[in-house]
């Protein structure tokens, strides 16, 4: 057998969505019930033992996404990032934190203005 990696998460708050994906797995309790038992240990730290994939380039925690900025030739960074420490720029697109900063320095800046105040949405028709 292979070696079982160990991964640290934090555990989050309680939200809406968290409770429906317990109430899938089948959780019977209100929104309240679970609520209030997440809220006591929101914040702790555990450890799980496997192999869940790689870790997050900036903590133990089992990465979920990819940096998706450019890096030329067609490659992109795919820095291994979690959920808590990548940046989600749109849909299923994610930056690491120094790529990210270097988006949004690109947004402030007048040239980054000018290219995406001149793009069209997808979808949209476009009529002379």
């Amino acid at each position: 057998m292979g070696e079982q990696q160990t991964y640290i998460v934090k555990l989050k708050p309680p939200s809406v969505e968290e409770w429906r994906t317990w109430v899938q797995m089948g959780y019977l309790g209100s929104y309240e019930r679970y609520a209030a038992q997440a809220a006591i240990t929101a914040g702790d730290r555990m450890f799980l033992h496997g192999d869940l994939g790689p870790h997050c380039a900036e903590c133990l925690a089992p990465s979920e996404n990819l940096c998706d900025y450019p890096v030329g030739e067609g490659k992109t960074c795919d820095r291994a990032l979690c959920d808590e420490h990548s940046k989600g720029v749109a849909a299923d697109t994610h930056y690491c934190r120094d790529h990210w900063l270097m988006w949004m320095d690109y947004l402030a800046s007048q040239r980054g203005y000018e290219v995406l105040n001149n793009v069209t949405p997808l979808g949209t028709v476009v009529l002379p």
